[in-house]
């Protein structure tokens, strides 16, 4: 969720002048955004060494592609 809001909070400031400075905002934003889950994965696992890595991974891998996918989603 962190991530996500840095994104969208990045990519509104972009500044969409034209399209391609749009697409650079995107971009950048996605950048952040797969940057700052990463940084919070490792905050996790060097925290809690408790943590049963290869289960943590896989439902951060399954998040992550669910809220990817979430824009592909249309309501009627």
């Amino acid at each position: 969720m962190v991530a996500g809001l840095a994104a969208a909070w990045l990519a509104a400031r972009a500044g969409a002048s034209s399209p391609g400075r749009a697409l650079a905002g995107a971009l950048r934003a996605e950048a952040v955004r797969i940057g700052l889950a990463l940084f919070l994965v490792w905050l996790v696992l060097a925290n809690y060494p408790q943590t049963v890595v290869a289960a943590f991974l896989g439902t951060f891998v399954v998040t992550m592609l669910i809220f990817a996918m979430a824009f592909f989603v249309r309501e009627y």
